[in-house]
């Protein structure tokens, strides 16, 4: 015996009427998982653009800094020269350069907060901003000590003046040693500093150029470099080992050496070019 008409009529609308909401759910599930994978990807890929802006501005500042202290140096030496040219034995040398200004090596300071899935660049970017952290807390403290061995120059003429038998020759000696002394200071300094800061730089820039590939290349090198990259692993731990500690970090550095060095060589082509153009000699 079958349903009465109306009783079927009536299941058959509570049952459309349900499967309309649950497929109004999952639409709207699936709606709100697709809009948050694309959020992810829009927020993933602005991250990576404001890696390549920082990187870019903190290696234009690399460089200001450096031709400004090279040029300091070169003020200092000249000085020194002078110096020791002076043949009147009467005369105290009180002659000084400027040091330039400068404003310390820039560093977006959001870097460390970055959320990025590249173990790679975000190692590298803390590494690079502590060491920036700490250059510019030497540049900072060079200027005081520049200061200091003004003011003492100045302390020691005036007591050489109160004595009654000034030694002149000394004072001048003494200030141009000193002199000398802080010029090859400040030039070991930047000389041994930071190539290795610009060398990371080259190599984060690099290696995010290559995550910010589209059509779904950034997410193959990711794959490649840090990921399993055609390698099998019985385990998540092995995998682990394998692609998030230091030396993965150093497996990447070898596998875009050739990309660093080339970008590095023609950096330091350009450097010439800017100081020919400035009329500047290395």
């Amino acid at each position: 015996m079958g349903l009465p008409s109306e009783t079927l009529y009536r299941w058959q609308e509570l049952i459309g009427a349900f499967g309309g909401s649950a497929f109004a759910v999952l639409l709207s599930a699936l709606g709100y998982w697709v809009k948050s994978k694309l959020d992810a990807r829009e927020r993933r890929l602005e991250i990576l653009r404001r890696i390549e802006v920082d990187i870019t501005y903190t290696l234009n500042s690399f460089h200001n800094t450096q031709e400004k202290l090279a040029y300091f140096v070169g003020n200092l030496r000249t000085l020194v020269v002078e110096v020791r040219q002076i043949n009147d034995p009467r005369a105290f040398a009180i002659n000084f350069v400027n040091m330039p200004a400068m404003a310390g090596i820039y560093m977006d300071p959001d870097i460390p907060n970055f959320r990025i899935n590249s173990y790679y660049i975000h190692n590298k970017l803390l590494w690079v901003h502590s060491a920036v952290s700490e250059v510019n807390c030497i540049l900072s403290a060079l200027r005081d000590d520049y200061d200091r061995l003004l003011k003492v120059n100045d302390r020691l003429i005036d007591l050489l003046r109160s004595n009654a038998t000034p030694n002149p020759a000394a004072q001048r000696e003494s200030y141009a040693t000193n002199l000398e002394l802080f010029a090859t200071g400040i030039e070991n300094f930047y000389r041994e500093s930071f190539p290795g800061g610009i060398k990371s730089l080259i190599q984060v820039k690099i290696y995010n150029e290559k995550l910010r590939r589209s059509y779904g290349r950034g997410r193959f090198a990711l794959w490649m470099h840090e990921g399993t990259n055609f390698k099998y692993f019985r385990r998540h731990t092995d995998f682990k080992k394998f692609a998030r500690n230091l030396e993965s970090i150093d497996r990447v550095d070898v596998e875009i050496s050739t990309e660093v060095d080339g970008a590095l060589a023609k950096m330091q082509q350009r450097v010439v070019v800017l100081r020919e153009q400035a009329g500047v000699t290395p």
